[in-house]
């Protein structure tokens, strides 16, 4: 453990939020916490969990252990939701009460490495970069499973319109952006209006497209920075609508791509992937809408005899 009685001292090191987001957490986030506390990061550190109406005792867990550890951060506090709100609700609720300059989200069933916070810190000071990514290490009941890299080489390039097209246009089945793995600047995000509330259980994808979209680099740590848990009850595992929702997600930034460089055939064949994924394959009428509009999709047709 860190001793942070000092730590307002420390001008050169700036303050970053860590915000524990917790739904229905109190089986694993006490191990989430006990990650915070250990954190080598020799600069202040706010700790902020942000309930999102759990039905559990995620509150008790966490307010007992605040009771014990809290004083080792500059400031360690549960806020709530006033309802329940998802995963980027609960997100920008927690953007409007911080106040650090960078801000590590964690959700409350995962956990960071104990050089975290120093890692991207110390990655700050060598680039203008606003948004970072790191690798994960997964693991579950069993064991460690190993890191994954999910950007893999795809975003390792200095221009930023070139990170913006790769997000938008990289197949739709292989996200690039891992949610518990992002380091963001909390005036930039908040600039940019927060998580966006389009696609209310993706914090990741969206984030990432819109700070590159909008002329924000993305920084890429190529180390495993945090502890990613993998089963069957998390969001991305249990929910039927993820899926499809990062799907069309991906589409639409393929759309916003391709009328920035005025390709707009192509910007209408991303308006038809996504308003495919909506319309259900159920009834004689919802195939003849999808025929239809497979039909209007030239782009996509005529892409066909390249």
């Amino acid at each position: 453990m860190t001793d942070r009685s000092d730590a307002m001292k420390l001008y050169s090191y700036p303050l970053v939020s860590v915000v524990v987001v917790t739904y229905n957490s109190a089986r694993y986030v006490e191990q989430t916490l006990d990650s915070v506390l250990a954190q080598t990061y020799r600069g202040p550190i706010e700790l902020i969990v942000s309930d999102d109406g759990s039905t559990d005792n995620t509150l008790k867990v966490c307010n007992e252990w605040i009771a014990l550890y809290g004083n080792s951060f500059t400031r360690a506090e549960v806020i709530k939701t006033p309802h329940n709100l998802g995963i980027c609700g609960n997100y920008n609720f927690a953007l409007a009460h911080i106040n650090g300059e960078w801000v590590k989200f964690i959700a409350g069933d995962d956990m960071l490495a104990p050089d975290c916070v120093d890692v991207f810190v110390d990655a700050t000071r060598q680039s203008d970069d606003k948004f970072w990514v790191s690798g994960t290490l997964c693991f579950n009941e069993d064991g460690d499973i190993g890191p994954r890299y999910l950007m893999g080489d795809d975003l390792d390039s200095e221009d930023v319109e070139t990170q913006a097209k790769v997000l938008a246009e990289k197949s739709p089945s292989k996200p690039l952006i891992e949610g518990p793995a992002i380091f963001v600047h909390v005036a930039t995000l908040r600039g940019l209006g927060g998580m966006d509330m389009s696609y209310p259980m993706l914090e990741d994808f969206p984030a990432a497209f819109r700070f590159a979209f909008n002329g924000y680099h993305i920084g890429i740590i190529k180390r495993p920075l945090v502890r990613y848990r993998i089963y069957s009850g998390s969001v991305s595992q249990s929910n039927p609508s993820f899926i499809p929702m990062y799907q069309m997600a991906k589409w639409d930034a393929f759309r916003k791509v391709a009328l920035r460089d005025r390709k707009y055939f192509k910007a209408w064949h991303g308006i038809v992937m996504k308003s495919l994924i909506s319309i259900p394959r159920t009834t004689p009428l919802n195939m003849l809408k999808r025929y239809l509009l497979m039909l209007t999709d030239f782009w996509a047709i005529f892409s066909r005899f390249r």
